[in-house]
């Protein structure tokens, strides 16, 4: 909650020091924006500022939703997330493609005047 109104309020947060010494933004920058329009239900424009804190967010209702359906059902058989070693190497490529993507989306859309 206080989070929340942290963002809705639109106190001030530090700069970015990677943007200051390069003027790209980091893999963070827009993640502040994106919170503030998701405090003011604006989910287009979080989307736009910052996609992966948007997706974490939605991933984390669902997730929130999920577990709160198999808390009250009591049921022992849940969801768990386990990776095999031979599939470690495809997930790691995967995360830094979508760390490139997301990081190229950033210096796109936030470096406009």
């Amino acid at each position: 909650m206080a989070g929340w109104g942290f963002f809705y309020f639109g106190l001030e947060t530090p700069g970015c020091i990677f943007h200051g010494f390069t003027h790209l933004p980091c893999l963070g920058c827009g993640a502040t924006r994106s919170a503030r329009a998701l405090a003011h239900f604006d989910w287009a424009a979080a989307l736009k500022f910052h996609p992966a804190l948007f997706l974490v967010f939605i991933f984390a209702i669902v997730w929130s939703a999920y577990s709160v359906i198999f808390w009250l059902r009591r049921d022992t058989l849940r969801l768990r997330f386990s990776i095999q070693e031979n599939q470690r190497k495809k997930l790691t490529f995967l995360i830094i493609v979508f760390a490139g993507l997301h990081w190229a989306w950033q210096c796109h859309y936030l470096s406009r005047p």
